[in-house]
């Protein structure tokens, strides 16, 4: 038979775990919540230093589902009934505000505009609990604004479609073109595309400096690691951005490998895994636009990538002879678990798998010379010249060094 469905709509002005769920925004995995914590939280609410804001319950129309309508469909008209009954507060409007750099009077006015059914102000709330505090993360600011971000999305369908589903996951392009005629909602769409615009830039910015590097497909922890040197985007935008311009570089990928397919013989291309860093995996903090450092070792932070070779600058291995004679390799830095530890095993272990003999005295290995260092007494002064001709010196004093002439 048929049925009918209620759909109803909480909105928080703040939720208590605002900070996590900025994570989550951004990909990160959801933090669980163990007792210990939650007698800690409750203890905080007990006495009263928890102001999440008010909370603000409403219902739509109700509606008629019959037995023969697609699930689907269902779930999808719930959800936008949902979204048009949502209530925004003045706490939602600055965020915005804020992170848009507009005023909050144009982007309320806008929200009016387009139908939002802004919080009710019948009561003074600094009397009763005191006005929230906008906290300064502007990931957070970016979560708290996404309460009205929905209301935005039918309007960049067609120019910015990954960002209008990014707004609005559930929002689908109908092929009708969204019309409004208001300067306010015109100007909290300028100020979105300028944001969006700006994250895309920022990332291909980032991607052509990591290929120059040699990474010509590296993983969005690695793009994510090196944005905020290269432009100064929101951590939250910069999240979003990357995975789009991945995402579009892989179905790139696919459409020459279907070209490819079709149109020669040459074998299916293997697909294109991004390239790991050279470094550790690296845990992004949305809350502070960096890294983790504490998810290392020794608890340092990130220093210089060593492109082009392993790991970083302020780490490498060293060959020294120990005390008793004998050749042992150590790790520079303190980085990881290994440094500063003697490795004795390694270099017996090279010597016999390669078949080499590795000298701590040499920085090369020998070839069919057996002793490459020449003495001062074989090389006479127009050996020098030429030397100097061939090798490209600025003088003989440099090429008396390279030589190990001079101390």
């Amino acid at each position: 038979g048929n049925h009918v469905i209620l759909p109803v709509a909480i909105s928080y002005e703040c939720i208590p775990e605002q900070s996590e769920f900025a994570k989550e925004v951004n990909g990160g995995a959801k933090g669980s919540l163990g007792l210990l914590g939650l007698i800690r939280w409750l203890k905080t609410v007990a006495c009263d230093n928890v102001n999440i804001g008010r909370i603000h319950v409403s219902a739509s129309q109700p509606l008629l589902v019959s037995k023969d309508i697609d699930p689907t469909s269902v779930v999808r008209k719930i959800q936008q009934l949902q979204q048009s009954i949502i209530h925004v507060s003045s706490f939602h409007v600055d965020a915005g505000a804020a992170v848009l750099n507009i005023q909050a009077d144009i982007i309320r006015n806008a929200l009016k505009c387009l139908g939002c059914s802004l919080w009710p102000e019948n009561y003074d709330r600094k009397i009763e609990r005191g006005a929230l505090i906008l906290p300064k993360s502007e990931t957070e600011q970016w979560t708290i604004m996404m309460q009205w971000g929905h209301f935005f999305a039918p309007f960049l369908a067609l120019s910015e479609p990954e960002w209008a589903l990014w707004l609005n996951p559930t929002y689908h392009v109908e092929g009708n073109v969204v019309n409004q005629k208001y300067d306010c909602v015109d100007a909290v769409l300028r100020a979105f595309k300028s944001m969006f615009r700006n994250a895309e830039q920022g990332v291909e910015d980032t991607l052509n400096m990591l290929k120059l590097k040699g990474f010509s497909n590296p993983s969005k922890e690695h793009v994510l690691q090196y944005l905020p040197e290269i432009s100064d985007v929101p951590s939250t935008l910069a999240s979003a951005a990357v995975s789009m311009k991945l995402k579009r570089n892989m179905n790139d990928v696919k459409v020459i490998e279907e070209g490819m397919n079709r149109n020669s013989d040459v074998g299916k291309m293997h697909q294109l895994e991004p390239i790991k860093p050279l470094f550790r995996d690296i845990n992004y903090d949305v809350s502070t636009n960096a890294a983790r450092a504490d998810l290392y070792t020794c608890g340092e932070s990130i220093t210089v990538e060593s492109f082009g070779s392993w790991g970083f600058t302020d780490s490498g291995f060293v060959l020294n002879v120990d005390r008793r004679g004998s050749k042992c390799v150590t790790m520079r830095g303190s980085r990881y678990n290994i440094s500063g530890r003697p490795l004795p095993r390694l270099v017996p272990f090279i010597e016999k798998e390669l078949g080499v003999e590795l000298d701590p005295a040499r920085t090369w290995f020998s070839d069919s010379v057996q002793d490459p260092v020449v003495g001062l007494c074989e090389v006479c002064e127009e050996g020098l010249e030429k030397l100097v001709e061939v090798l490209n010196c600025s003088s003989e004093k440099s090429i008396k060094k390279r030589l190990s002439i001079l101390p």
